[in-house]
């Protein structure tokens, strides 16, 4: 990334300061590098450390580095001079990421090293006899210097945050979609990618299928030891086995989105969850499961089961609900629903009534128009499985507390 280079000419106090005076501060500069270096360890934590070794010419060439370009700009006036200081800071704030440092702590040291360093240039110029007016003009100078520094700095940290959330984003998109494919991966291979996404992989795992979202926003929302990838057109969102309490908060997380968990499985499993919380999501978009948040898959089974094979489930449908087909809306008004929950009652006409919150006789009366379009059938043990299964198959609900219509969703077209 390339670092913006400032250029304001006159306005940039260095190009106001003397050049006599830079000449006069590179005595100090050995002193000052000593002291900076010394105060920022006391006054500093995260600095607090031995200066052998790599850490510490990091930390020498980043205080040399600034003293002696802070005084090249004075002595050059050079109003480009400050892009080579900004490039060098950039490259300490990407650093400081790729260490494990935080920012703050990077900025505070360049804020004590600038008061340090601002206490030896005014004895420097005291000793040198400079007039006072430039040293007004260098704590100007001093305050503009730190703080495009510290701007560097932190342009840097957050190009290298944001590259490496891209990085361990493709990363965890690899893993998961490892994971959702079957057969399960061998150790080896599952290990690597587990090591490449820094993610430490449950021992048990659920997937959960949303149709919208972006899959690293949605799985920090559901929870941090959650990873997410775009799958098949879906998104997944893989999540260790939820605890009491853990619903709520992930279905807030969703905000109303409509999702589908899976079952809670072993790491080499977990394209058998994901398969069934994706099935169990297309078939809420289509009305056989209905719409009530997060869905479990684990509590429709059936449902899954029936419309695994849409050619299967499309023929059966045709042979069974076609006589229900043909009617118009006013005239099929309630009676998929009836015959389902008339079936599932074993002809208990009465207890079909109760579940769909009518008066028996209504429920009489329906089974009388039901027995015209389906004549003996309806006494067939094996034509009233079959029309069970298509019902059900058909999203047809045992409850009419929703507006009135056909209850049936129209089936999938058989080959």
């Amino acid at each position: 990334m390339a670092v913006t280079s400032r250029s304001k000419h006159s306005r940039d106090p260095w190009m106001q300061v003397p050049r006599e005076a830079g000449i006069a501060l590179r005595a100090g500069v050995p002193r000052a590098r000593r002291r900076v270096i010394a105060t920022i360890r006391a006054e500093v934590p995260a600095y607090n450390l031995p200066l052998e070794g790599e850490f510490g010419q990091v930390v020498r060439a980043g205080v040399d580095g600034a003293l002696n370009r802070f005084i090249d700009m004075i002595e050059r006036h050079d109003a480009d001079a400050l892009g080579s200081s900004r490039s060098l800071f950039y490259d300490l704030g990407r650093r400081a990421f790729q260490e494990g440092q935080r920012l703050d702590a990077l900025l505070r040291a360049y804020r004590v090293g600038a008061r340090v360093a601002w206490r030896e240039i005014v004895t420097s110029c005291e000793a040198a006899g400079v007039e006072p007016r430039t040293i007004y003009q260098l704590a100007e100078t001093v305050i503009a210097y730190i703080n495009e520094l510290s701007a560097a700095s932190t342009e840097g940290y957050s190009a290298e945050s944001a590259a490496a959330v891209d990085v361990t984003q493709a990363a965890r998109q690899a893993l998961v979609e490892l994971l959702t494919v079957s057969p399960p991966p061998d150790p080896v291979r599952l290990s690597a990618a587990v090591q490449r996404a820094r993610y430490c992989l449950p021992e048990r795992i659920a997937a959960l299928a949303c149709a919208a979202g972006e899959p690293a926003d949605l799985a920090a929302r559901v929870g941090p030891s959650a990873i997410g990838a775009r799958i098949a057109g879906l998104v997944c969102v893989l999540l260790p086995e939820p605890q009491d309490g853990d619903e709520a908060r992930i279905a807030d997380a969703l905000q109303g989105a409509d999702t589908a968990i899976g079952p809670t499985v072993a790491p080499n499993s977990t394209a058998q969850s994901w398969e069934w919380a994706r099935r169990a999501l297309q078939l809420v978009h289509s009305g056989a499961i209905e719409r009530r948040g997060l869905v479990h898959a684990e509590e429709h089974l059936a449902t899954i089961l029936l419309n695994g094979d849409e050619q299967l489930v499309g023929a059966l449908s045709t042979r069974r609900l076609a006589p229900l087909m043909g009617l118009s809306a006013r005239h099929g008004q309630g009676l998929p629903e009836t015959l389902l929950a008339w079936l599932c009652h074993h002809g208990d006409a009465d207890a079909a009534a109760r579940d769909l919150h009518v008066h028996p006789n209504t429920v009489r009366y329906r089974l009388e128009k039901l027995r015209h379009l389906y004549g003996d059938a309806l006494d067939d043990p094996d034509a009233r499985f079959e029309l069970q299964l298509a019902l059900r198959a058909s999203g047809v609900r045992m409850t009419l507390e929703r507006p009135a219509r056909s209850g049936l969703r129209q089936p999938p077209t058989a080959a």
